[in-house]
């Protein structure tokens, strides 16, 4: 039952556990196998989570130029690191964090 909740979920753009409900009401076909009770399951088991509604609520902040110079000459020294999202096989989204050294950027940056 949850899988077919979960495709309701994203066919109705995400819709929350109350709206999914409302949507019940209107007595749709798509809907004729689904009680309110299995929504509050459906909504328990994923407690309030979904990694696309997740998404959706991210905001990008302004981008500010850094005070601090990017310099290293060991390893190790200065690091930094940003995380998005891939969407892999079945339209699973897994979080991807990048860490980079800047003394290896640097190396890198050198070479043409």
């Amino acid at each position: 039952m949850n899988e077919l909740i979960d495709a309701k979920h994203v066919r109705f753009s995400h819709a929350s556990a109350g709206e999914l409900k409302r949507i019940l009401k209107l007595n749709i076909s798509e809907f004729e196998d689904i009680r309110a009770l299995d929504i509050d399951h459906w909504y328990h088991e994923h407690e309030g989570f979904c990694s696309g509604c997740a998404e959706g609520q991210m905001k990008e902040h302004a981008r500010f130029q850094s005070s601090k110079p990017l310099q290293s000459n060991s390893p190790g020294g200065v690091t930094f690191g940003d995380m998005m999202f891939l969407e892999g096989i079945k339209n699973i989204k897994k979080p991807l964090m990048i860490h980079v050294d800047v003394c290896t950027l640097v190396s890198f940056e050198g070479q043409d």
